[in-house]
């Protein structure tokens, strides 16, 4: 039998290593728990906070202050630690400038309280890959994704009735596009020298395709204009050197200069064709 020494230097051992474990996982709980390492206000009820983790959140109600420039935005000295950013319900437009030249952001998560993306918003974020926008947008303000280089896709709700002028200019990485029935209008340069887009769904609704609108897309194939489309714009499609067919309606009243200059490859025009909007919902 242990004498009483040895029974209760066994206990002291036994709580001794209870209390380690147990610190160690304290500890490492804590560690798991991203702290904030410098916070702010962004509008006149939404604030600002980034984590040692790199995600910027912005939470609160109401509008985010827009911005002139990138160098006025309040996270601008910790901008390359900026990884991913979080905005909370609540918070309803993202203000001008606000993300503009992210290099360093991945993802941004955005709630449906948003109704605005403004002008510049993540102009220049060039590692951004997936941008999901929330139904209730009815604008995309200009250059709000310009350069977006490494965007791969983008959905575009039918609650948009209007994307301005370079608002997906350079995005050279996108290769689908689907411009929903709720849009009235594309305006000037929207989709400019997007290189690798090979698809593009233009639905019935659009009244407009704006001068320059798809100038430069090399590696679109096919386009279908729908019937109500009345206008295509100077250089619409200039330089869209893969493109082999096109379907234009009669309802076209004009037809801008150089609106398919350099489509080498364009060899057939096809007018009221039935089948121009299966993909669009057109009978739904």
């Amino acid at each position: 039998m242990k004498s009483l020494k040895e029974k209760t230097l066994t206990v002291v051992l036994y709580l001794s290593l209870l209390l380690i474990c147990t610190f160690s996982t304290t500890i490492a709980m804590a560690e798991d728990i991203p702290t904030i390492v410098a916070s702010g206000s962004c509008g006149t009820d939404v604030n600002w906070s980034l984590d040692n983790e790199g995600t910027l959140t912005i939470s609160g109600t109401g509008d985010m202050k827009s911005f002139d420039t990138n160098a006025f935005y309040p996270w601008y000295s910790n901008r390359s630690d900026i990884k991913n950013v979080v905005i909370e319900d609540g918070v309803v437009s993202i203000g001008r400038a606000a993300f503009q030249n992210f290099t360093t952001i991945t993802a941004i998560s955005l709630p449906e309280s948003i109704k605005t993306i403004g002008k510049d918003a993540v102009k220049g974020c060039s590692g951004l890959i997936n941008f999901t926008i929330p139904d209730g947008i009815t604008y995309i303000d200009s250059y709000a994704f310009y350069n977006c280089s490494s965007l791969i896709n983008i959905n575009i709700p039918e609650s948009v009735t209007y994307i301005d002028n370079y608002a997906f200019s350079q995005c050279t990485s996108l290769n689908n596009v689907i411009i929903p029935k709720s849009v009235i209008n594309i305006e000037y340069g929207a989709f400019n020298h997007c290189t690798n887009l090979n698809n593009i769904t233009i639905c019935e609704g659009v009244n407009v395709i704006g001068a320059y609108a798809f100038y430069g897309c090399t590696n679109l194939t096919s386009i279908i204009i729908p019937e109500s489309v009345t206008d295509i714009g100077d250089s619409a499609f200039y330089d869209c050197s893969s493109l082999t067919s096109i379907i234009i309606p009669e309802g076209v009243t004009s037809i801008g200069e150089d609106a398919f200059y350099g489509c080498v490859k364009l060899t057939a025009k096809v007018y009221n064709n039935s089948y121009a909007h299966e993909w669009c919902g057109a009978n739904s």
